[in-house]
């Protein structure tokens, strides 16, 4: 069996490396929708919300933050292109 050496695990989180900023690039847009739905959630909670606590979405801002966060990723679904 083969030791896992500092050189063979800098070369193995480099192509981890490579993999993930590929996959990141590629899915832009979503984490754009999701970084700006996530803002807006927080403004809702901030200034529209039940600050009460009996609303499901608004009565936290986790809740709300998670929740639009995931509307954002929906909304920017729409412009993604295609690929043909």
């Amino acid at each position: 069996m083969r030791r896992l050496t500092f050189k063979s695990f800098n070369t193995v989180l480099g192509l981890i490396y490579f993999m993930m900023k590929g996959w990141v690039i590629n899915n832009r847009l979503y984490f754009i929708g999701a970084a700006a739905g996530a803002v807006a959630g927080y403004f809702y909670w901030q200034f529209v919300g039940c600050h009460n606590g009996q609303c499901m979405i608004s009565g936290k801002p986790l809740n709300s933050t998670v929740y639009f966060a995931f509307l954002g990723v929906l909304v920017s679904s729409l412009f993604k292109k295609k690929k043909s």
